[in-house]
């Protein structure tokens, strides 16, 4: 019987102490994902611009329009003080920034802006 309740005891105390491990544990939302959550809000409503204020960007990272399907992005652009390189069908960047990202769809298309509070 004692050592029921010592094993009893010593389980309690192991899952609590996974239960608080796990539970400290934030897992981090990508910037892709901030970027899509915010794209689909610009496609549920055409011509309104939205806006992620803060979008953390790793350095070498790199968005492709072909990544929201089935969104169809149609351009990516960037303010000028953004550290990027946007060519062809996306943009890599150059060191870690945090940037507010605005998105704007239309008939057409979407377009995604680095850099920008509004939409230009």
């Amino acid at each position: 019987m004692f050592k029921i309740l010592i094993g009893s005891v010593f389980a309690v105390v192991l899952l609590t102490i996974v239960y608080q491990a796990l539970s400290s544990y934030n897992s981090p939302i990508s910037a892709l994902d901030i970027i899509k959550n915010t794209l689909v809000q610009a496609s549920n409503a055409p011509k309104k611009c939205f806006l992620a204020e803060s979008v953390d960007i790793s350095e070498g990272e790199r968005i492709d329009k072909n990544s929201f399907s089935p969104i169809i992005v149609k351009s990516l652009a960037k303010a000028s003080n953004v550290p990027a390189t946007c060519a062809g069908t996306g943009c890599t960047f150059n060191s870690k920034i945090k940037i507010p990202v605005t998105a704007l769809c239309d008939l057409d298309g979407c377009k995604i802006y680095f850099g920008y509070t509004t939409c230009p």
